[in-house]
């Protein structure tokens, strides 16, 4: 068991790790960031200001210009100490952050001269894991940091910011709350049970319970709902030759790879790219037209093209609007799609000879949208199809679900796996004893807590603090 993320730890590091903390590279600023009992004192070592501070005397939370100086290297260079003393800091520790010309050989120099002097290696992750175990964050706000390190659009960002904030702290903090009240009043029953009047009725207890349920089944939906994946939406462009796939790829944004040309058949193989739509990133997949023929790389092409609209998370199955829903476009619906599809009535410029009810009745469609990607009609309205399903929770991508929030999800379906079992001890059909019901609200609070981190097992830890950047 590690402690509760909301109050301060006292398990003190015995030793001072350093790790950089920019990216790596030549660049104008590098950071080198310690933290630990020596952090102050090793950086004092090194580092001179102009105005004759000694990092040792100096506040926490100000900074001095200064130099690096490595004597045993002729080595002086500008630099800035940036001082944040515990308790106040992110990690609770005593933290330096040194910020130097971002000269790769300057960098490992510096950091040699602190290992030298008797820091180590900061591990993946190191310095946000002892910001959990000391209490300055909890495990949620944990995997919100690299969420946010590994945001890459505005809506991943909203998400991950919310996380870091507490969001999911306080909603399952709530939850837990209300779970409590309810194992008390179980476990007050039990008291009673050998006498002739009780405090609480069964009938008051499982109101108590339907009310916890529909905590933790909302709370269920936003893992589902509320949650934008940190990695693109494979997005599968499909259809039959000709009818505009390529184009219509290029009038959603995507950078003009495609070759658009009358002749079917244009493309042969998978073509790639990731566009920013509404803060959420898709990756797009212009496929080979499907078709039957002779051809024995456009055979090859056409089979990549259906296992890869197959596989995708999201299916745009274009379909000319000047020609009749064909057999074979019926076929590829049915056998070709994925589980979600919008389905794209292209070329509305020229006569229509295809019928709405006649799309939406096609196999996993779930929205139809007419579109011209030559004049760019519709195609606002494509984009905010696609986004509001993405951001509604329609897509079946349990495969990749990110980890944090897979996490979360299976906490808190084993909590209420515990409270169903818990709810039928009181069943008046049900020949169970609230003792049983009590261990099982236990069970839920204890599933619960893993959220925050304040009943997590170490290789539970190990794992999540494993996939931080180094110097983080």
């Amino acid at each position: 068991m590690v402690l509760a993320a909301d109050s301060p730890s006292t398990v003190v590091a015995e030793d001072t790790i350093v790790a950089v903390s920019s990216p790596a590279g030549s660049s104008s600023r590098a950071i080198i960031r310690l933290s630990g009992p020596r952090a102050v004192c090793i950086a004092g070592e090194i580092f001179r200001g102009d105005a004759g501070e000694a990092i040792e005397t100096m506040p926490t939370y100000t900074s001095a210009d200064g130099q690096v100086t490595l004597p045993n290297k002729n080595i002086r260079a500008p630099a800035v100490v940036y001082v944040m003393k515990m308790p106040w800091s992110y990690t609770r520790e005593d933290v330096v952050e040194v910020h130097t010309i971002g000269s790769a050989p300057l960098v490992e120099m510096i950091v040699e001269s602190i290992l030298d002097r008797g820091a180590r290696l900061a591990e993946p992750g190191e310095f946000t894991r002892r910001a959990f175990l000391h209490g300055r964050i909890d495990l949620a706000q944990a995997e919100g940091v690299m969420a946010v390190i590994r945001a890459r659009s505005e809506a991943e960002l909203r998400v991950a910011l919310a996380c870091l904030r507490g969001k999911w702290t306080e909603r399952i903090g709530e939850i837990r709350s209300a779970l409590m009240d309810l194992c008390a009043h179980v476990e007050l029953m039990i008291d009673f049970s050998d006498q002739d009047t009780a405090p609480f009725s069964r009938d008051q207890l499982r109101a108590e319970f339907d009310d916890v349920k529909r905590r933790i089944e909302a709370a269920m939906t936003e893992t589902k709902e509320g949650t934008i994946r940190t990695d693109a939406v494979a997005t599968a462009i499909y259809g039959r030759p000709n009818v505009g796939k390529s184009s219509l790829m290029n009038a959603l944004g995507v950078s003009r790879r495609s070759i658009v040309h009358p002749s079917p058949g244009t493309t042969r193989d998978t073509v790639q790219d990731v566009v920013d739509i509404g803060g959420v990133r898709f990756r797009f997949l212009d496929t080979a037209g499907l078709r039957d023929t002779i051809d024995d790389i456009e055979t090859i092409a056409a089979e990549r093209a259906r296992k890869t609209a197959r596989e995708a998370d999201l299916g745009l199955l274009v379909l000319d609007g000047s020609t009749p829903l064909s057999a074979e476009e019926h076929e590829i619906a049915e056998q070709v799609s994925p589980p979600t599809v919008i389905a794209v009535i292209n070329k509305c410029d020229l006569p229509q000879k295809l019928g709405l009810a006649e799309v939406r009745g096609l196999p996993r469609v779930m929205e139809v949208i007419i579109t011209s990607a030559l004049t760019g009609a519709g195609i606002a309205e494509l984009k905010e199809a696609m986004v509001n399903t993405v951001s509604a929770g329609r897509l079946d991508r349990s495969a990749g679900v990110a980890t944090a929030n897979a996490r979360r999800r299976d906490a808190i379906q084993r909590a209420m796996s515990a409270l169903r079992r818990a709810r039928e001890g009181l069943d008046p059909d049900m020949d169970l004893e609230p003792e049983l019901a009590a261990f099982e609200l236990r069970d839920a609070l204890s599933s619960l807590g893993q959220i925050a981190g304040e009943v997590t097992p170490d290789d539970l830890l190990n794992r999540i603090f494993s996939q931080f950047c180094i110097g983080k």
